[in-house]
């Protein structure tokens, strides 16, 4: 069984990917996504690293798989609220931060998260 569902993600390498502790229903905050988008939840560190280190862009909050998105060479994009981006901004050569004026996920300006993203994409694209 494990075989076979690490089989089917990696044939999947070319749907966008979401990680998240529930599944997305509709739109999140107003941003739809992508209906194709593949739901990377319970997937061993390596299979998980590996399908990071294809995707075209990784945004996510300050965490494990977060920095794994950055150490595999995602373009990554890391939102901090509550958490410090000058002690914990992941390592790695294709990374962008917003952090929260008011240290608050909720406190995160869509347009600047947009634009940072927007940024990220415009180096990859240069490489």
């Amino acid at each position: 069984l494990r075989e076979t569902r690490e089989s089917a993600v990696f044939e999947s390498l070319s749907q966008p990917c979401v990680e998240a502790k529930e599944p997305p229903r509709g739109a999140s905050h107003g941003v739809p996504l992508d209906p194709g988008a593949v739901h990377a939840r319970d997937l061993p560190p390596r299979v998980l690293g590996a399908l990071l280190a294809r995707a075209g862009l990784y945004v996510g909050n300050d965490s494990g798989v977060t920095h794994l998105a950055a150490a595999a060479g995602a373009p990554t994009l890391a939102l901090f609220g509550p958490t410090d981006a000058a002690t914990w901004t992941p390592v790695g050569p294709l990374v962008e931060t917003v952090s929260s004026p008011d240290g608050s996920m909720e406190g995160l300006d869509l347009a600047r998260v947009r634009v940072a993203a927007a940024h990220l994409l415009a180096r990859v694209s240069r490489r």
